[in-house]
């Protein structure tokens, strides 16, 4: 009979897991392998997991409340984590790259978001922990690695939230400029960029300031829609166009340049980013056990791959080298006609602008248990002095203290809100380049999320808890592979970031 307790002699680090029996789950009709820690036996930042469970998955207009989930929905929210705006620069992504390479290097980024994902599976099971900040702090027992993993998430989140403003305000420009006939140089200031940027951000102010993200459930609709239509466009774009673009190459491009290659890459990066949901996606689902979030992946994986090369493929096909890092901005209304531009650029104004409540929603969510983590102490004190003032303090002094302390939880509230955003709306009316947002974002936040923080989770655990010690060849084979990955994650960032700021002005490279 095998003890309810995980033993130190019962642990593979392979597997990264311990063998038991889980009584629960067996009467529930399923059972977890005996080479994993099971959902329940699992402890975690539960806010957290609460805030970003809500905004991915019941935030579906299908899910409903409390809901759990099964593989084949499981599968279309990782999808939905996954597909965002970065589909927008996949095509110029082909455009540097070239087909055959671009396909490639989406295949490898394919096989390092499972290995990712599997490998933050074996860090939940060698910490029974199943939060990013929780393991990272199991293993180093400091609070420096939890600001790190927070930051890295909060800019992951905020950072699609600028990325969405910046589309906004290059979809927007282009219906102004289509409707009135001018030029964005012609336009008066009250049509110019910051204008309509400042309205838009006093029309999402109600949204971004919502505690319950039940109440931003119809925005996955949208979110679909522009996706849906987006990717027809393309390939309506492709059959549509009699001559082919002679610029299309299936090997290397003539214009190939290494710099501009490599800083367009982290877009791709971001294309695969979903690992920051990943626990709270696994603890949503009906049957949690790893095997079934693996499963769940892949399929989730595979639905936005095809997306991703349908309009990647097609649309350098179509655009050739001219494509911009937003691809909206290829498209002119004369390819198109004027219906379908006018509703194609309508659809992502509406997507970008309503789902942007739900991406700063876990965001700004994170940032505050981020700022709560770091007060706990006071909160103790705070405490303490409340016993010793028991015998002196009437009971209307603690009322009048509890509707302070309420008063002042939603002044934080708010103001973080509001900085936050005016932060990113500042932000869209500077950087212009969705590339260089991209860059920054694909290369150093979701480069930590997806490889560095997996990867560096893996290789500490397996230090601390077998002391190096093997069983066979290929377990050895296997660490020293993740050890590999982790210092290729630390390059690629290095890499992409200084090519991003050394490479060639596009437009001379493209001429």
């Amino acid at each position: 009979m095998r003890p309810n307790k995980p033993s130190q002699d019962a642990f593979d680090e392979v597997q990264g897991s311990y063998s038991m029996d889980d009584q629960f789950n067996v009467q529930e009709g399923y059972r977890n392998s005996y080479d994993e820690i099971p959902a329940n036996q699992l402890s975690g930042d539960e806010a957290l997991e609460k805030s970003f469970m809500q905004s991915t998955g019941q935030s579906s207009i299908w899910q409903k409340k409390a809901q759990k989930t099964s593989i084949p929905m499981t599968s279309v929210i990782v999808m939905k984590s996954m597909v965002g705006v970065g589909i927008l620069g996949i095509p110029y992504v082909a455009s540097n790259f070239g087909a055959i390479l671009t396909i490639i290097i989406l295949m490898i980024i394919f096989c390092l978001g499972i290995l990712s994902s599997s490998l933050l599976l074996k860090s939940k099971n060698l910490s029974k922990r199943s939060n990013f900040s929780t393991i990272g702090f199991y293993i180093f027992k400091h609070k420096w690695i939890i600001i790190v993993v927070n930051v890295m998430i909060i800019l992951s989140n905020l950072g699609v939230c600028l990325s969405e403003l910046i589309i906004f305000g290059d979809t927007a420009s282009n219906l102004i400029n289509y409707f009135t006939d001018r030029t964005t140089d012609d336009q008066p200031f009250y049509l110019k960029r910051p204008v309509f940027l400042t309205v838009i951000s006093i029309l999402l102010l109600p949204f971004l300031l919502v505690k319950s993200i039940e109440k931003l459930r119809f925005v996955s609709l949208f979110a679909i829609l522009s996706i849906s239509s987006f990717s027809c466009l393309v390939v309506y774009n492709f059959f549509r166009i009699d001559q082919t673009n002679s610029e299309f190459s299936w090997w290397i491009p003539d214009n190939f340049n290494i710099k501009r290659a490599l800083a367009s890459m982290p877009t791709l990066i971001l294309a695969f980013n979903w690992q920051f949901n990943l626990f709270p996606i696994y603890k949503g689902m009906a049957q949690p056990t790893d095997q079934n979030l693996v499963t769940s992946t892949i399929l989730g994986f595979c639905q936005g791959s095809f997306l991703y090369l349908i309009v990647g493929l097609l649309g350098y096909a179509t655009y050739g080298t001219n494509i911009q890092p937003n691809f909206l901005l290829s498209i002119d209304e004369e390819d198109v006609g004027a219906t379908l531009f006018v509703i194609l650029n309508l659809t992502f104004v509406f997507s970008t602008t309503l789902t942007l409540p739900v991406i700063f929603f876990g965001g700004r969510n994170n940032f505050i248990q981020m700022i709560k983590q770091f007060t706990e102490n006071k909160k103790v004190n705070i405490s303490a002095k409340k016993k010793l003032l028991d015998n002196q303090q009437t009971e209307q002094y603690y009322k009048d203290l509890l509707q302070f302390k309420k008063k002042s939880q939603a002044i934080r509230f708010y103001g973080i809100s509001i900085g936050l955003f005016i932060l990113l709306a500042i932000g869209a009316v500077f950087i212009k380049n969705l590339g260089t947002v991209y860059n920054l974002l694909g290369s150093v936040a979701c480069n930590a999320i997806q490889l560095g923080l997996p990867t560096l989770f893996y290789v500490f655990l397996v230090k601390q808890v077998k002391k190096m010690k093997f069983r066979s060849y290929s377990n050895k084979l296997f660490y020293v592979f993740v050890c590999v990955l982790l210092g290729v994650s630390i390059i690629l960032t290095f890499l992409c970031v200084t090519c991003e700021f050394i490479q060639p002005e596009k437009e001379v490279a493209d001429d």
